[in-house]
């Protein structure tokens, strides 16, 4: 007879660890250069699996460190290609609009990858369906569908992004208070609705003002400026929201289970959510609760990253031009 809150022991013997969390080591294979942050995740899966100050860690970031300098420098002084041909458009770093369109639309990455990745993680551990992520889903994809008739009637497109980055930031700042066990299930449904308005508005609208702002012959530049951006984004947003999940998650873990006897890699699986192995062995009570608090916790910490890209997007929005889109339209028939 085992006591609440006590760890059950498997049935079959074995010692079972959950899900592999752990990062896959990237491949090169069909990546371009120009995929800003596609080199991330070497660090970012090292420093999650290995001590900072180890020589396997230190070796990563050097080796990364290197080859991004090679980079920059080879796109700079265009080697072995032309300045017209180069993968990175840096001439258009120059360009204020084009490097707030970046920002923006890094920012709107943000604050969708991040929602998605996690709040789905969330309602394992609440023990709630994660289909019930759809809302968000459905709407920030429908809100971008429409996001160029909003631009055409607002024409300036300022206004449109300043509007998306107050969504983004009343629906992640109280989304980053309210998420813990006790929270209703509504509150999680109206947060993440405002936030994919906000995602909605500002995921991709930055390629349709880049066509139309940029003179004709900078324009494929210009969107694979907003390419890099876009994806850029979602890598680094991921990156840093893994090694805060991990790293704080880890940190919550071990103190709630301190003196249970529970692996390290153990531990790791629990971080996927309730489906785990530890998970299966924790009974109802104090020592579940507990668990389930401290994951709740990190993903708190983690969705910090979303109301921070909100206001991103508001310096960045603010600091945009106010001219009106599509001022010399010929209206035919006048």
């Amino acid at each position: 007879m085992e006591s609440a809150g006590s760890l059950r022991q498997p049935s079959d013997g074995k010692e079972r660890t959950g899900f592999d969390t752990t990062l896959p080591e990237p491949s090169d294979k069909g990546r371009t250069p120009s995929s800003s942050g596609a080199s991330l995740p070497a660090p970012a899966a090292r420093a999650s699996t290995s001590a900072w100050d180890s020589a396997s860690t230190i070796a990563t970031f050097v080796v990364f460190g290197v080859l991004l300098v090679l980079y920059v420098l080879q796109q700079y002084f265009a080697i072995g290609t032309s300045p017209e041909r180069r993968l990175f458009p840096g001439h258009l770093l120059r360009d204020r609009t084009q490097v707030l369109l970046c920002v923006v639309t890094a920012a709107g990455t943000t604050s969708l990858f991040v929602v998605v990745y996690y709040i789905p993680i969330y309602f394992q551990v609440t023990l709630m369906a994660a289909v019930r992520l759809l809302p968000f889903v459905v709407i920030a994809i429908a809100v971008d569908l429409v996001s160029g008739t909003f631009l055409h009637f607002l024409q300036v497109y300022m206004a449109l992004y300043l509007l998306a980055s107050l969504f983004i930031v009343v629906g992640g700042g109280p989304l980053v208070v309210f998420l813990d066990p006790a929270t209703s299930t509504a509150t999680i449904y109206g947060l993440t609705v405002l936030l994919a308005v906000g995602a909605g508005l500002s995921m991709t609208m930055g390629y349709t003002i880049a066509t139309l702002t940029l003179e004709a012959r900078h324009v494929a530049a210009g969107l694979n400026l907003q390419n890099v951006a876009q994806l850029g984004g979602q890598v680094i947003a991921l990156g840093v929201a893994g090694q805060i999940y991990q790293s704080t998650g880890l940190r919550n873990l071990n103190a709630a289970l301190a003196g249970q006897g529970v692996s390290s890699e153990e531990i790791r699986g629990a971080m996927a959510g309730t489906q785990s192995a530890l998970f299966d062995r924790l009974e109802e009570g104090p020592l579940r609760e507990r668990a389930i608090v401290a994951i709740t916790d990190a993903m708190q910490m983690t969705m910090v990253l979303v109301p921070v890209s909100g206001a991103v997007l508001v310096l960045a929005a603010l600091c945009m031009k106010r001219e009106r889109l599509f001022a010399d339209a010929v209206v035919v028939g006048a």
